[in-house]
């Protein structure tokens, strides 16, 4: 996604088509598409990656599919005026390239608008502009149009991956044959050559582009607070002395060499030495989200015009607060300090194995336990987290307290 947004800010845009597939599997969000941290929590518990695309549209879960982006300057003459016609236009060397892997296709054309809520997954939306197979969708598309490129994405699934039954798969048009993902991607760029009437040339990014592919990466793509940008909450950027964000984490396991965080958000995956846990802490947050009521839409559909949020024009959209109490555990790492925190009632514990009982409280002992056991000269109890802001730790009892707050916030 980086390094599609990265070609489309070339200068000049330098016509280019790309086929690729997930390593690991990822949930992408639409652009615009409003998400909570705890939407994600399950995917990103499995070991997959989250992250948002620059074009719009609903979530796609990229799994066993091939994905294609087409990037083109904005002015060139090829690309069809009319948001729709464009579509069909590369829809076209879509429907060839399924044709050639034994997959018949066809675009759906106009019919009765969905009522109601946009669904979450972009396979669960409909569209006029939609290729479907027997009825049922079979490719994701959107398109970004800036000033200076333009930039269609687009994904095929191969094979069900659970998150929206209602469409389909290659496989599934094959009656169960597995699709060739190579002899698709081949077939994608003799298509596309031929739609646009140019010759395709193999080749990859140049050092710039993958230069600035990294920084998107850094900056938005793989940056959790980008990642949930559109969730509602307010982007709080960090001055000069502040601490950092705390390291979220989804699933850790405690072994010989320290805490491995097996998923996170934001993706980073570190071992963290025992030697270097300063101080522990168990707390209780409050917090307050902001989520869109039922009624309010996507604010972009799949053919990329903008639609009316609840209510006359210029109308806020309906809303509503939900507030939630998160049983918390922070531990502070190193120096300079890494904060992270675990939500201990989300929290994956399957890495307990045999220990594991089911009951977030106890599990959650038993992980902080092993912890505090194989760190015994850190400062622990409440309060004791506020050393990253350069407090010292306070005179409170110890291990046994902890683990008696955990228990008291499990009843």
């Amino acid at each position: 996604m980086a390094l599609d947004e990265a070609l489309a800010a070339a200068s000049p845009v330098v016509p280019t088509v790309r086929v690729y597939r997930w390593d690991p599997w990822t949930l992408s969000l639409g652009y615009f598409q409003r998400v909570e941290e705890r939407d994600l929590e399950p995917f990103l518990a499995a070991g997959f990656g989250a992250t948002r695309r620059s074009t719009g549209g609903g979530a796609i879960f990229h799994a066993d599919e091939v994905t294609y982006s087409v990037v083109l300057p904005a002015d060139d003459p090829r690309i069809p005026r009319p948001v729709a016609a464009s579509y069909d236009w590369l829809h076209g060397a879509v429907r060839e390239a399924l044709a050639t892997v034994g997959v018949s296709s066809e675009v759906r054309g106009p019919g009765s608008p969905a009522e109601g809520a946009d669904p979450f997954f972009c396979f669960a939306r409909t569209a006029a502009i939609d290729l479907v197979a027997g009825g049922r969708k079979i490719v994701g598309s959107a398109q970004r149009r800036t000033r200076t490129a333009f930039l269609q994405h687009g994904s095929i699934p191969l094979s069900p991956n659970g998150t929206a039954p209602e469409s389909t798969t290659g496989s599934e048009e094959r009656a169960g044959r597995s699709v060739d993902p190579a002899e698709l991607e081949e077939a994608l760029g003799r298509a596309f050559a031929r739609v646009l009437g140019a010759e395709a040339v193999p080749g990859g990014p140049t050092e710039a582009e993958e230069a600035v592919s990294r920084g998107l990466e850094a900056e938005k793509y793989g940056n959790r607070e980008w990642v949930l940008r559109a969730s509602g909450r307010p982007c709080r950027f960090t001055q000069a002395g502040d601490p950092p964000p705390p390291l979220r984490v989804l699933r850790a396991a405690v072994d010989a060499s320290g805490l491995r965080v097996l998923a996170s958000m934001g993706g980073a995956r570190p071992v963290l030495p025992h030697g270097s846990l300063r101080a522990a802490d168990v707390a209780l947050l409050r917090r307050v989200e902001r989520r869109a009521s039922p009624g309010e839409r996507d604010p972009w559909d799949s053919t990329f015009r903008r639609s009316l949020l609840g209510g006359g024009e210029g109308e806020p959209p309906v809303s509503a607060s939900e507030e939630s109490e998160d049983a918390v555990l922070l531990l502070l790492y190193g120096n300079p300090p890494a904060l992270l925190h675990m939500d201990l009632e989300r929290l994956n514990y399957a890495d307990l194995g045999p220990r594991r009982t089911g009951d977030w409280s106890r599990d959650g002992r038993i992980l902080l336990a092993e912890l505090l056991a194989a760190a015994p000269g850190a400062a622990r109890g409440p309060g004791a987290c506020a050393l990253l802001r350069g407090a010292p730790p306070p005179a409170l009892p110890g291990e046994e307290t902890l683990l008696r707050r955990i228990r008291l916030l499990g009843n």
